[in-house]
């Protein structure tokens, strides 16, 4: 089959993950291509460092494919121990139809075992679960809050949970200040406190405004 190379628009075309990885030597990795259906004869291939990838048993390539009921097709690459020289770089799926073709990358970064950092941990908390992924010291992991935003924060915000690995390699407190309360009955209270703050405030803001009004009133006698 003849594919063109003009630019494809696909409903579904993504990669799992998406964003740029800080990973260790060693490691499993995999790699997830998603994308639509969009005829019979789609090639979908990985593609690291302007080279096709194939299996390869010896060196721990294993690739797999498989479609969901929606038509999303999902080819899967697993990197069964990540090594420094050979697997850091762009990961690029690339798909080719007669209608054209797109593709999307992610950079892995390999570190050495022997770079200062902080083991992935679990912390557990009122405001979620979450998992901190191997992190090089002196750098801030930041989550997504698994159940939206705190009350009150500023919307421009992105509501997340941090967390710093300290320069000799321990993790700091998380911080989860950002994030709303999982349980819904937490949640409930969160939101009437709120709004009986925002009373008592009003109530303050007019009590100081009448003050400052009479105070005026006593000066322009």
């Amino acid at each position: 089959m003849y594919f063109v190379d003009w630019p494809l628009e696909l409903p579904v075309f993504e990669l799992v993950p998406a964003t740029s990885q800080v990973v260790f030597e060693g490691d499993k990795f995999p790699l997830e291509c998603h994308v639509t259906e969009s005829d019979d004869e789609m090639n979908v291939t990985w593609i690291h460092n302007w080279q096709m990838v194939e299996t390869d048993r010896e060196r721990g390539l294993l690739l797999d494919t498989r479609q969901l009921p929606d038509r999303t097709r999902v080819t899967t690459l697993v990197i069964k121990q990540l090594n420094v020289e050979r697997d850091s770089g762009n990961w690029t799926c690339h798909v080719a139809t007669a209608l054209g073709t797109s593709e999307l990358s992610v950079e892995i970064v390999v570190l050495s075992r022997m770079t200062v950092h902080c083991p992935p941990e679990v912390t557990n908390s009122n405001r979620g679960q979450y998992v901190w992924p191997s992190t090089i010291a002196g750098m801030e992991q930041m989550i997504l809050c698994i159940a939206g935003a705190a009350p009150g924060l500023d919307r421009s915000v992105v509501a997340a949970a941090r967390r710093v690995c300290g320069d000799a390699g321990n993790w700091k407190d998380a911080d989860v200040s950002q994030c709303r309360y999982v349980s819904k009955t937490t949640q409930t209270l969160e939101d009437y406190l709120l709004v009986c703050i925002q009373a008592v405030e009003k109530v303050v803001l007019r009590h100081i405004h009448a003050l400052l009004l009479k105070k005026l009133n006593v000066l322009n006698r």
